[in-house]
């Protein structure tokens, strides 16, 4: 939606490899300075997306800036289409978002019983 002509798909510097070597370098940083966590399971869930995302079908993608400095272009104008098609035709995309929906649901639910999401949402704390 964000500049199109320019990022014509919706697998971009997120979905690479050094964007995850990136976080978590960041991570084992912060780690290590300030024994702070969260950017290491920043981190993880962007591993654990590449994983689920299947991205070794992507090599271009998931290796760049390594082979090319461009990203395959793709056409987005359906987007929010596909992606429910995909929910509606492929088990594994249903049951993984399926997952993904309960646990955030689960993990708001937690904050809201503790009475922590305003300091979730201030300081990332989880209580």
């Amino acid at each position: 939606f964000i500049l199109p002509e320019t990022f014509n798909t919706g697998r971009i510097f997120g979905h690479t490899l050094l964007f995850a070597i990136i976080i978590t370098l960041a991570g084992i940083v912060l780690y290590k300075q300030q024994r702070k966590t969260y950017l290491l399971a920043l981190a993880c869930g962007t591993l654990a997306h590449l994983i689920l995302d299947g991205m070794w079908l992507y090599p271009v993608t998931l290796f760049w800036p390594l082979l090319g400095l461009t990203f395959p272009p793709a056409d987005i104008t359906e987007w929010v289409y596909g992606m429910f098609q995909g929910l509606l035709s492929s088990p594994f995309l249903f049951i993984s978002e399926t997952i993904g929906l309960l646990t955030l649901i689960w993990f708001f639910a937690v904050l809201l019983r503790r009475h922590g999401l305003s300091a979730f949402i201030k300081h990332g704390n989880v209580p």
